[in-house]
């Protein structure tokens, strides 16, 4: 590709996406759906729609979790992705009263401006399933949920809700005595991971230092290419997409697999090592990937810079870190 065409490019790619129904959740009964794939709910937090726009913490939150997603569905996941919009509230009340116009006006103008948005972005929601909390088909559950919790308590036990009759009975009977230490929750609790955590950041520049290793190739072969933009998607979708297309595919890649793990591919028979003399850097080593330490420290002290750097100086001690450096500690 000679440029990037941002307006052609991603608008083709959002339509595409939009028109084919691409990333529409299956539900159990639906022709596409698949018992076999394992679930996986990627769930963000819904904006607030009291404001003309999005804000450009908006994107921060919803590209990484939309990276998640599209990684989830290459792997073979029924991947859950909806949105919709925290649209009760005094945020929503303050904005129409600061613009003079009713509540219900605002937020759905509001909406819809924030829908436009979003798909300009590219993410890949299911909009089949996009929400708003002041829907009643949407409150009413909240509203049932609310009175399940008022009639309900978790049982440890059985690790399930119970009603909470039950818990009186077993209270007045006897049964169950409840101290001042003693809880009737689980302790135990998950959290997903953050966005730190996540290490995007590295995905992003191994992806870097791939594509600067095949630059400089004579040719790249077909199976290389569609690998490297196979784990370019779920971080540059509509890029990945043209240069998917442009390899000789008809169809998106949103659920094609992704690329197998060799691990005995991606062991290299040898390694670099630092050598180290009195803590500064002298040169580097290249040794086989299994040398232990004595084989480390023979090909360090044989290196012409490492001789040149320690020549005429008693070796005090050797610190060898397999796999990593050498360091020469000298009178």
């Amino acid at each position: 590709m000679s440029g990037y065409d941002f307006h052609a490019i991603e608008g083709r790619w959002q339509q595409h996406w939009e028109t084919r129904g691409t990333f529409r959740t299956p539900n159990p009964g639906d022709p596409a759906f698949d018992p076999r794939r394992p679930k996986y709910y990627v769930l963000d937090m819904f904006p607030y729609p009291s404001g003309a726009g999005l804000h450009v913490g908006h994107p921060l939150g919803y590209i990484a979790t939309d990276v998640v997603a599209r990684y989830k569905r290459m792997r073979g996941f029924n991947v859950l992705h909806p949105m919709g919009f925290d649209a009760f509230g005094l945020p929503a009340e303050q904005f129409a009263v600061e613009h003079g116009v009713h509540p219900r006006v605002t937020t759905e103008q509001n909406i819809a401006t924030m829908i436009r948005q979003l798909k300009r972005l590219g993410l890949s929601y299911d909009w089949d399933r996009c929400l708003a909390t002041t829907d009643v088909g949407y409150y009413k559950w909240t509203q049932w949920i609310f009175l399940q919790l008022y009639t309900s308590y978790f049982d440890p036990r059985e690790r399930k809700a119970r009603p909470i009759r039950r818990l009186v009975h077993r209270l007045e009977s006897g049964e169950l005595a409840v101290g001042p230490g003693d809880r009737l929750v689980p302790g135990e609790a998950s959290s997903d991971p953050t966005r730190e955590q996540l290490k995007f950041n590295t995905a992003i520049a191994a992806l870097i230092d791939l594509n600067n290793e095949m630059v400089g190739w004579a040719a790249i072969p077909r199976a290389v290419a569609g690998a490297f933009v196979l784990m370019l998607a779920p971080l540059a979708p509509h890029l990945a997409e043209e240069l998917w297309r442009a390899l000789g595919h008809d169809s998106s890649l949103a659920y094609e697999a992704w690329p197998r793990w060799e691990e005995g591919l991606a062991t290299d028979a040898q390694i670099q090592m630092a050598v180290q003399v009195m803590g500064k850097v002298r040169s580097r080593i290249t040794v086989p990937a299994d040398a232990d330490e004595q084989a480390a420290e023979a090909a360090a002290l044989a290196d012409i810079k490492v001789r040149a750097s320690i020549a005429g100086k008693a070796i005090r001690r050797v610190i060898v870190v397999p796999g990593k450096v050498v360091n020469i500690v000298t009178d």
